[in-house]
């Protein structure tokens, strides 16, 4: 399904999906917000939904991501590791949404219980240098954002508030 939804547009036509089906963490910090598609019409096939789907849980993470480069700098890239980084789609879409390079690392399985070894680890004490990324793996492709990424007409991030460039 998430190759097909490489294929079409959402929110350039109009499809939008809150992806607060349990409510929502970071940065909004509320249990009782829902999810929903917004925009749905006749011509929109599975395809959309599932684009929606992307697009709406890219622009949730884009809250997270501003509030880390609001407190930690300016972010030049991401890296990926989870069964997610297997999609060229979802990562593309992240890079447009995100207007940074996302970069596939070698490790996908047991992304989870690596990254809780890591966040243990740096709490611990910093270890030998660059120990912790090398934990995660080497760098294996990049998806860079397209050229319309910044505010492309339609896109989540076009509709986001983001302060102007010094």
């Amino acid at each position: 399904l998430v190759d097909v939804a490489g294929e079409v547009e959402a929110a350039r036509e109009g499809l939008f999906f809150l992806p607060y089906l349990l409510g929502e963490r970071a940065p909004l910090w509320d249990p009782d917000v829902r999810g929903m598609f917004v925009g749905l019409a006749r011509h929109h096939r599975p395809e959309h939904l599932v684009r929606a789907c992307l697009e709406g849980v890219a622009f949730s993470l884009f809250g997270a991501f501003l509030a880390l480069s609001e407190i930690g700098g300016p972010i030049e890239a991401i890296d990926a590791i989870g069964g997610g980084a297997r999609s060229d789609v979802w990562l593309r879409i992240m890079a447009d949404t995100w207007g940074v390079p996302v970069r596939r690392r070698s490790i996908v399985d047991e992304a989870n219980s690596l990254g809780a070894a890591v966040v243990g680890g740096i709490a611990v004490g910093p270890g030998p240098p660059g120990a912790w990324t090398r934990a995660a793996g080497t760098r294996r492709g990049r998806e860079a954002p397209t050229p319309r990424s910044r505010g492309w007409p339609g896109s989540p991030a076009s509709s986001c508030a983001r302060r102007p460039d010094p």
